[in-house]
């Protein structure tokens, strides 16, 4: 019933396919890249945007934390994933206190490392929706 909240999960909740969870991720990169650019437009004009700093609060926060995903063939990953993710996150907090301490040094530097987490975070998801097509290709389900 959780699931049923997310509206970009088609299927009423009941029963996740694959591509709900492809289609997921690859709505969680695209959400990503834009986050990631207006991480470094308030770096690079010192201006304080509302942005998401949570990153349970996040649409694939959100979706991610629904799902007790424990297929052994691709926990490993899901869990660096939630790593990878909440990290990015905690740059925004972090390039906020520099601009507001009016440090652009700083904060271009710490958006700089945020954007090599994030390569690192958009190859991850990448590499689990490929490991996902291998499973819907073996007959197998990710749930």
């Amino acid at each position: 019933a959780m699931v049923r909240m997310f509206g970009y999960l088609k299927n009423s909740g009941e029963s996740i396919t694959n591509e709900d969870i492809k289609d997921a991720l690859n709505k969680a990169s695209k959400a990503h890249i834009a986050w990631v650019a207006k991480l470094k437009e308030i770096a690079e004009t010192m201006q304080i945007q509302p942005l998401q700093t949570d990153s349970k609060k996040c649409a694939f926060g959100h979706f991610y934390h629904a799902l007790q995903l424990d297929n052994r063939e691709i926990a490993a990953d899901w869990k660096k994933i939630d790593e990878l993710h909440h990290s990015v996150h905690s740059y925004g907090t972090k390039v906020m206190d520099k601009v507001k301490a009016n440090d652009q040094n700083g904060a271009m530097q710490l958006y700089q490392e945020a954007e090599q987490v994030s390569k690192k975070l958009l190859a991850l998801l990448d590499e689990t929706a490929a490991e996902i097509d291998r499973m819907t290709a073996e007959g197998k389900k990710v749930f």
